[in-house]
């Protein structure tokens, strides 16, 4: 009853305050009193029935004995009482215009309806009756109660009452031998989606019951509608709508409506609703509504619930929850929270616990090792190697210095606890014989930064290529060794100075050339 009467939208007032909605076709209006108020409000020349009802209409005739009939049934009032108080029904009819309701409880709330009228008269009955069962039940269930001839029920000693029956197992559907289906129903078994086999062989469509055994479809798809216990095999495809057990296999498609406790193998795509204890193989995608225990092999995308195993891709994981084990693909990897090892070229988890390896690794808070060219967190108490290891809780500073070798130097320093990356570039501007167009040298450095008090210390290592002109030579490798101490002046500005010693490992042929000179570095950091 309450869904009819929201699709009609009615209104409600309680306490005198009244909502109201208009919509194409009317609903009906009603006052159900207390005895004090039918007693004042009943015409002289009422019939005799359960109903009492008062009409006003105008531009609409009714039919009151129909209005009585409909409430009557409605409300089961056919034995009532003729001692027990009458459901006193006033209805204000204006056509084309609105039906106005009013409710008079037994605390003396006054609860009122106002609506749309009904374009036609007889609509009027079947409205009105449902909207005084409506009322009559929600909102006056205590004066219904009286309308009607009630048994008094029976006393319940209270030992009885304290048990409660014993909830029964259903009855597993008894093992049948086999059973043969051509396209369901066409079927050697009658009713076979009602029977569990020990044996099914279906040619283009199958659907039994349940399965203790072996289902195989040769040219179809095998339905099972509860439990599949076994192997099925399903040329094009096979579904389950219970739990399943064992090994399913299909051609293009598998499908399960709930556990799968087994291995599963498709040629394009596998869907199980619920948990996958075991694993799901598919050509193309893998996916698992409830959590994973083992493992999932895809051509392009795996999905389960939370991961305690492997998930591997060509293109894309996802793990809804938590990841306990390895994820693996060709493009990307997510994760709620990892406890274990992302591989692909972007890795987006949460809390990792673990190793996210990638081009780009997103966590939020790390403790464990990011390795990758950008690496984003929040916080990161493990490591985060990479050309750009950026925290949202770290430091980043811009650095520049001079030295004895390269005059001109600039890096961007990115702290992630103590330990920072920093990607450089060193640039010489003089010209002699061997560099007429300069030297300029990128580079990248790895450090370990110590605060003390306002002052610091780091200890760090470069690599960097220099190159003349226009020519990049990637074979020329130096390596730079520093320590430096510095002051930090403000919050937003330092200095320091130190010095190390310059490395040349390679040269320009890419022959060892082993020449090591000191160095002198001193130079400033912002932010």
């Amino acid at each position: 009853m309450c869904d009819f009467l929201e699709r009609r939208a009615c209104g409600r007032e309680r306490g005198g305050v009244k909502t109201q909605r208009k919509y194409s076709w009317a609903l009906a209006a009603l006052l159900v009193s207390s005895p004090g108020l039918v007693a004042a409000q009943l015409p002289p020349d009422a019939p005799q029935s359960p109903v009492a009802l008062q009409v006003e209409a105008t531009g609409m005739a009714l039919d009151e004995r129909a209005l009585r009939d409909a409430i009557v049934r409605e409300l089961s009032l056919e034995a009532a009482p003729s001692d027990a108080p009458k459901l006193a029904v006033a209805l204000r009819v204006v056509s084309g215009g609105d039906l106005t309701v009013t409710l008079v409880d037994d605390a003396g709330r006054d609860l009122s309806r106002s609506v749309a009228a009904p374009a036609r008269a007889e609509e009027v009955p079947e409205v009105t009756a449902l909207l005084v069962g409506n009322l009559a039940r929600d909102e006056a269930s205590g004066l219904l109660a009286r309308l009607r001839r009630q048994e008094p029920a029976p006393e319940v000693a209270p030992a009885a009452a304290a048990e409660e029956p014993a909830l029964e197992p259903q009855p597993e559907l008894p093992l049948e031998s086999a059973n043969l289906s051509l396209f369901h129903p066409m079927t050697l078994r009658a009713r076979a989606d009602e029977r569990r086999f020990a044996f099914e062989l279906g040619l283009f469509y199958s659907r039994i019951g349940a399965l203790s055994g072996v289902a195989i479809e040769a040219a179809g798809v095998g339905t099972v509608v509860g439990d599949a216990d076994g192997l099925m095999l399903g040329s094009i495809g096979y579904i389950h709508g219970g739990r399943g057990e064992g090994v399913m296999i299909a051609g293009v498609f598998g499908v399960g409506g709930a556990d799968l406790a087994g291995v599963s193998i498709a040629g394009a795509v596998l869907v199980e609703e619920g948990a996958v204890s075991g694993a799901q193989t598919a050509g193309v995608v893998n996916v698992a509504g409830g959590a994973l225990e083992g493992a999932q092999i895809a051509g392009a995308v795996n999905i389960a619930d939370s991961v305690n195993g492997a998930q591997t891709a060509g293109a894309f994981n996802m793990s809804r929850g938590e990841l306990e084990g390895v994820q693996l693909s060709g493009a990307l990897n997510l994760a709620e929270r990892i406890s274990g090892l992302q591989i692909s070229l972007v890795n987006v988890g949460g809390d990792v616990d673990g190793l996210q390896l990638g081009v780009v690794n997103v966590a939020r808070d790390v403790d464990g090792l990011q390795l990758g060219l950008v690496n984003v967190a929040r916080e990161v108490d493990g490591v985060s190697l990479g050309l750009v290891p950026y925290s949202q809780r770290g430091r980043t500073q811009i650095l520049s210095w001079y030295n004895t070798t390269l005059p001109f130097n600039v890096g961007v320093r990115f702290h992630t606890g103590a330990l920072y990356v920093m990607p450089t570039f060193s640039f010489d501007p003089s010209s002699n014989q061997e560099n007429v167009d300069g030297t300029y040298a990128p580079g990248l450095s790895l450090g370990y930064h110590l605060d003390i008090g306002r002052g610091f210390a780091d200890l760090d290592v470069n690599s960097s290529n220099p190159s003349s002109g226009a020519d990049y030579v990637e074979s020329n490798l130096d390596l730079r060794y520093r320590l430096l101490g510095g002051y930090q002046v403000s919050a937003a500005f330092g200095v320091f100075l130190g010095g190390g010693v310059r490395h040349r490992v390679l040269d320009q042929n890419g022959s060892y050339d082993g020449n090591v000179k000191p160095e002198l570095s001193v130079g400033i950091q912002l932010l």
